[in-house]
């Protein structure tokens, strides 16, 4: 199958030549190489068009570099490349993480041999070297596939578990005509890829065709980088974005919505209490959102003291699912 590789690209000029090398690497090479510049100022541009026309490796038959002459955010760059995207698989990369060599060979391999509509793959959080998830927490939902591949027997029970990675890192190899009637969340940063796959799953899981992998031999590599959000301190507790999920699913009755809401209720708290710079900040945030929490009646975590450590083990639960 043809398969597109579209790289969003916002201010990542450090990172972003290693992502392209990785791509470039693929022992499946990808047909169609996508990046879309989404008006960087930090010269991302210049480093994708330098290092590409002088990659020794063969380039795709179709590579285009795209430069937006204004900044749309990442769920309308995504939008927008799906649009104009002809290729039967699509993956999107962030511009900060890698790809194993056999990264996209070995996904195209399981969903060809098993008919497999979406792979999702275990995310390697660098640099704690953090893989999640762990297919052993879930054996009952899981059909072995391969050595290191399974089928997700209830996806939308699976993705909903507390510890399962699922649009982090944008860990997912699609068939694009599942994707057609289904949009990025536009005008949002926080859990817009998240929010994106689920409507993916809950528009098919039903469907007799549709079928959901789980690559646990090819972790996708998710490079923890300054200024990601998962660093991010906030001053107030209203700059804590209210994550597009909670807009979509406060009110909703569906089971599987509401299991997805009490995940990230969870982690949103976690990520926002961390990241306050003192006790005022914190109960306020604590006070403007209980009737929320209530309602799903998922408990408040523990009200951190002091300030937020990238190494502590809340950072890397954060990060995982944030």
């Amino acid at each position: 199958m043809k398969t597109a590789l579209i790289i969003p690209l916002y201010n990542k000029a450090r990172y972003v030549q290693a992502s392209l090398a990785s791509v470039l690497a693929q022992t499946h090479r990808v047909d169609e190489l996508w990046i879309i510049d989404d008006h960087s100022d930090d010269g991302s541009v210049a480093v994708v068009e330098d290092y590409l026309s002088q990659c020794p490796l063969p380039l795709p038959t179709q590579t285009r570099v795209q430069r937006l002459d204004q900044n749309l955010g990442p769920g309308a760059v995504k939008n927008l490349a799906l649009d104009q995207c002809d290729s039967e698989l699509v993956m999107f990369l962030d511009a900060d993480d890698c790809l194993a060599p056999e990264y996209l060979g070995y996904a195209q391999q399981l969903m060809g041999q098993h008919q497999l509509s979406l792979m999702i793959s275990q995310v390697t959080f660098l640099p704690q070297r953090l893989t999640r998830p762990d297919p052993l927490l879930w054996r009952d939902q899981l059909q072995p596939l391969a050595p290191g591949a399974y089928r997700l027997n209830q996806p939308l029970l699976t993705v909903t578990e507390p510890e399962f990675i699922l649009g982090v890192g944008n860990n997912v190899v699609a068939q694009r005509h599942y994707l057609q009637q289904v949009r990025f969340a536009e005008q949002v940063r926080l859990n817009e890829n998240v929010d994106f796959w689920f409507r993916v799953l809950k528009q098919h899981h039903t469907k007799a065709d549709f079928s959901v992998g789980l690559n646990c031999t090819y972790p996708l590599q998710v490079q923890e980088v300054p200024g990601s959000l998962s660093r991010q301190v906030y001053s107030s507790w209203q700059q804590v974005e209210y994550p597009v999920l909670f807009s979509r699913y406060q009110h909703s009755d569906d089971p599987y919505e509401r299991r997805l809401m009490r995940k990230f209720l969870t982690l949103w708290a976690e990520h926002a209490l961390q990241r306050l710079p003192d006790d005022e900040q914190k109960h306020q945030f604590v006070q403007a959102y209980t009737p929320l929490y209530q309602r799903f009646s998922v408990p408040w975590p523990a009200i951190t003291q002091g300030k937020h450590d990238d190494h502590s083990h809340h950072s890397a639960t954060a990060r995982t699912s944030l």
